[in-house]
């Protein structure tokens, strides 16, 4: 007796709906309809607005020479209730941290305001990860006159 991989049978019946010789990719469950991927110009899930890319950040930040080039993250608390708050600073490794009951953005943009409050006249750019808790950024920006710039990944 011979066993068949499910992702062969899946693959049969993409195969036959290319073809247009069945309708069986209709019983499954997404009847035929594509995911979209989460990076994709067309999902608006999970994205950012108005997020500038690493990219365009000035070449001077990469050095790690300049004073004043921040990068923020997050850690998830356990069974994913709360956070901390981490800014690093690129040049000296000088760290801020601070708890937060919640990820919320609002939350979490209070908390990196009160954090950066002492260094708001040292600060020139601000690096995060494209995750939903920094999506209330431009408040951040706007507090400390700072250039907010979000990873590739």
């Amino acid at each position: 007796m011979q066993c068949i991989n499910h992702e062969t049978i899946y693959k049969y019946i993409w195969l036959l709906k290319k073809h247009k010789k069945s309708t069986l990719f209709q019983h499954l469950r997404r009847c035929g309809l594509k995911y979209l991927k989460r990076g994709s110009a067309h999902c608006g899930r999970g994205m950012i607005k108005n997020r500038i890319g690493i990219e365009k950040r000035p070449k001077v930040v990469e050095t790690k020479g300049r004073f004043g080039d921040r990068e923020v993250d997050t850690t998830i608390g356990k069974a994913h209730i709360g956070a901390i708050i981490t800014i690093n600073n690129r040049a000296s490794e000088m760290l801020k941290m601070k708890r937060t009951k919640t990820r919320e953005a609002k939350k979490v943009s209070c908390a990196i305001k009160e954090l950066l409050e002492e260094w708001i006249p040292y600060i020139t750019t601000m690096i995060a990860d494209n995750v939903k808790e920094f999506g209330n950024h431009l408040s951040v920006a706007e507090v400390s006159q700072i250039d907010f710039y979000f990873a590739d990944t």
